[in-house]
This record gives structure tokens, C-alpha cells and sequence, in this order.
């Protein structure tokens, strides 16, 4: 049963228990003519009631926050940065020097062959998949599978400091 589920039968549970004091209150009121009730029932059942009506209520903004998360996973766009195993951010990336027209099946085979993992496995691994170059493009390296690793955002991010200023500072870095 899920969490949600557990708060509105506790809160369906506390309205039933809520309008058999209120109607047992009343007759007790008239029958004892007004000595006795039980108002003190009556609160703890309202107390109980509203504190179920919030759980509800926070337990609907958390899942809201998940799923905003969730989807932000899957659509977070980096300027030339590939973002996951279907998605990638800057289709002029696939143009650009060293990259070449077969980067996609490249890429794929570096995901196939690192499990779709990152490489780095210290337990502190945050953010999608991206592949590194091992020697930069730029300083004569290659698409060759023995220079490319799988790494997620955060340990790319540490093998390329510039990327965490460049990408939104601390938010996986």
C-alpha cells in the first residue's frame, strides 16, 4: 500500500470515528442534560483528522517533487553534453570536429560495454550518463573504445572542472 493510500484510510478511519462521538456526544448531552459529553473525544478526533489531512497534503507535494525530479533527470539540457542513453543536448555536437557521423553507434557501444554504468564506481556517482574522452579531442585523442569511458555528470564534471562552472555550478558537480 502506498504511503498516500496508508494516510486516506487513516483519514477515512478518524471522519467515521469523528461523527459517531459527535452523534454519541449529543445524545449523551441530552440524556445527562448537558452534565456530561465528550468534547474531549471530539477534539482529539478533529486533532487526529487534521493532522491526516496534511500528511495527505504533504505526502501529494513530495510526490509532485519526485516526479518534477524525474523528469528533470530525463530532459536536463547541457550545451554539447550528451545526457543519457536516448537524449543528448546539442544536435551540433554530432557536427562538430572529431566527433563524426557514426558518434550515436559509437556511443552506444561505450554504454553496451560499461554496463551502463559509470566507470568511476565510488559510491558517489550523481546525474545521467555521459562519455568522456580519456585523451581530449582536442589534444589529439580519438573516438577509439579504449578512449572512451562511461561516466556520470559528476565524476565528468570532476575530470573537467570547466564543465561545473559552464553547466550550472553545483547542482551535480
Amino acid at each position: 500500500m502506498r504511503l498516500k493510500d496508508q494516510f486516506e484510510a487513516d483519514r477515512r478511519t478518524y471522519a467515521d470515528r469523528l461523527a459517531t462521538h459527535k452523534k454519541v456526544g449529543l445524545l449523551v448531552r441530552v440524556l445527562t442534560l448537558g452534565l456530561f459529553d465528550n468534547r474531549s473525544n471530539i477534539r482529539q478526533y478533529e486533532d487526529k483528522l487534521r493532522q491526516c489531512e496534511q500528511d495527505i497534503l504533504t505526502c501529494e507535494s513530495q510526490d509532485r517533487r519526485i516526479s518534477e525530479l524525474d523528469l528533470l533527470l530525463e530532459t536536463i539540457q547541457l550545451e554539447g553534453v550528451r545526457i543519457s542513453r536516448h537524449i543528448f543536448a546539442d544536435i551540433p555536437v554530432l557536427e562538430a570536429h572529431g566527433y563524426g557521423v557514426d558518434w550515436d553507434e559509437i556511443r552506444d557501444r561505450v554504454l553496451e560495454r560499461d554496463g551502463h554504468e559509470c566507470r568511476e564506481a565510488d559510491g558517489f556517482c550523481r546525474g545521467p550518463l555521459q562519455i568522456h574522452h580519456v585523451t581530449a579531442l582536442s589534444k589529439g585523442g580519438t573516438n577509439d573504445l579504449g578512449n572512451l569511458v562511461t561516466l556520470c555528470y559528476h565524476h565528468h564534471c570532476l575530470k573537467h572542472p570547466h564543465m561545473k562552472e559552464k553547466y550550472g555550478g553545483d547542482f551535480w558537480c
